[in-house]
């Protein structure tokens, strides 16, 4: 078995947390995006089009479930995924 070490960018990490964060931010440095709201939308917005802009496929389930899938080697094999026990 291979395994791969990712590395995170932090600073990237950061950057993006704080864009996100920008939508509903409030005056004392909270936020507030309640569900169903613009706000959400566009937060939801955001995150569905930083998925797609890196390839992953995106749905959303009939109760909004944001899924992304980045297809690896052979992308006709179903998906995993761990459980930690």
């Amino acid at each position: 078995m291979t395994t791969t070490t990712l590395e995170i960018n932090g600073e990237r990490l950061w950057d993006s947390l704080m864009e996100l964060a920008r939508i509903g931010a409030t005056p004392k440095g909270g936020n507030c995006r309640l569900a169903l709201t613009e706000l959400d939308g566009e937060a939801r917005d955001l995150l569905c089009n930083w998925m797609t802009d890196i390839g992953m496929t995106v749905t959303v389930d009939q109760v909004g479930n944001i899924f992304g899938r980045r297809a690896g080697r052979n992308p006709d094999l179903p998906h995993r995924y761990r459980q930690s026990h």
